[in-house]
């Protein structure tokens, strides 16, 4: 329960990242309280999620890669040569989709690429293994959270088709609702016959799922205390990360992974930056992420309600993962 909370408003567009400041006041001043997981992305968490990629219960990157390696040059077939834009939402260090560049200029493909992440640390490293690897192709990595770029993406490249990726799960942390709601607002910055290759993971047994969000290495848990530390760091809060523990729980009706940071003891929280005041009670719960899974059908009912049509799905051999490609009315 809150106890108490002080918010200064003077000056507050002012602190850095104001964004995160605002979301952080909302956040942790509701009954439940709760933060965005697009906040666990900063430099130190991007490297985190990077390793969560390795551990061996974390089979949706193994998925998705053997998929790429599978199907990557026969994606974007449709386009029959022609040129094009190639924008990725939210590409963190580019690991998979620098398999699917080099799978895709193999196979005759013209296109400039256009990465975008939050993580300036991974834009620029993959910037460089990009130019590095192919000197010919036009990189022009976007620094900033791929929700802005949305509504203007068919003004960022050249006048030609776009395609975008949205790799990884990415769409998993969205609601339903939400995940309708944000592609919507991407339809609004692609034209029609735009293409769309979207990762989603597939619904499978509770316990392979529910594993893979708690390695034993607990590099998972890391990753998301890291959202303390951050706190810590840029909004002067004073959080004891040894007073938290990370706890994961699928929920069948919602068809989601849901992460909690909990309390173990009650405790005061300072924000000092932004002059907030929090109390936590003894196993209260911070909710900081929901990964959600799909069937075939789930995805041409989102794909419906947002203005775009299934053109093709492909799965890696046990059906965990498919990258769903898409196509904009």
């Amino acid at each position: 329960m809150l106890k108490k909370q002080r918010i200064v408003e003077e000056n507050f567009d002012t602190i850095v990242d104001s964004e995160f400041a605002k979301d952080v006041v909302y956040g942790l001043s509701q009954p439940q309280k709760r933060l965005s997981s697009k906040y666990f992305y900063n430099d130190a968490g991007s490297q985190l999620f990077d390793l969560i990629t390795e551990q061996p219960e974390y089979y949706l990157t193994r998925a998705e890669t053997d998929i790429i390696q599978k199907y990557g040059s026969q994606f974007f077939t449709c386009l029959e040569g022609t040129p094009f834009n190639l924008f990725e939402l939210g590409c963190g260090n580019g690991d998979k989709t620098f398999n699917l560049i080099e799978n895709m200029l193999s196979a005759g493909q013209h296109f400039s690429f256009y990465p975008m992440d939050i993580s300036k640390v991974a834009i620029d490293g993959l910037v460089k293994n990009l130019h590095q690897s192919f000197p010919l192709l036009n990189v022009q990595g976007q620094l900033g959270d791929y929700h802005q770029f949305l509504a203007q993406i068919n003004t960022l490249g050249k006048q030609q088709q776009n395609v975008v990726l949205f790799l990884g799960s990415n769409i998993g942390n969205y609601t339903p609702a939400q995940a309708a709601e944000l592609l919507g607002d991407l339809k609004k910055g692609l034209n029609s016959g735009d293409l769309l290759l979207i990762g989603m993971d597939l619904k499978k047994d509770f316990d392979r799922m529910t594993a893979a969000y708690n390695d034993k290495n607990k590099v998972t848990e890391k990753f998301n205390l890291n959202l303390l530390s951050r706190m810590n760091e840029e909004l002067g809060a004073n959080f004891d990360v040894n007073k938290f523990n990370h706890y994961e729980i699928y929920n069948p009706l919602d068809n989601a992974m849901q992460s909690f940071l909990v309390a173990i003891e009650k405790q005061s929280i300072s924000l000092s930056t932004i002059n907030l005041d929090i109390e936590f009670d003894a196993f209260e719960t911070l909710f900081v992420e929901s990964s959600h899974k799909y069937s075939f059908r789930d995805i041409e009912i989102l794909a419906h309600k947002s203005g775009f049509e299934v053109v093709e799905s492909y799965t890696d051999d046990k059906q965990d993962f498919v990258d769903s490609l898409w196509r904009r009315l």
